[in-house]
């Protein structure tokens, strides 16, 4: 994960990168997921980013449900 300290209109924002959130075979890659769905059930807001060239839909609920209700940790 990547993370970022800004401040836009003096309002302080901490922002974090997940990069992709999958279902993963690799150890180490679903370490990093488990740690980034930790950090979004923390946020006060969460900026849903989907690459527009993977899929027609445009409906977050319809390109990956789970976002909407994350899974149970």
């Amino acid at each position: 994960m990547l993370r970022e300290h800004i401040h836009i209109d003096g309002m302080p924002l901490h922002i974090i990168d997940t990069a992709g959130l999958r279902d993963a075979n690799d150890e180490v890659e679903r370490i990093g997921i488990e740690r980034a769905w930790q950090e979004i059930a923390q946020a006060d807001r969460v900026l849903f980013m989907v690459d527009g060239t993977t899929t027609s839909a445009v409906d977050p609920a319809e390109i990956w449900p789970d976002f909407i209700e994350p899974p149970a940790r």
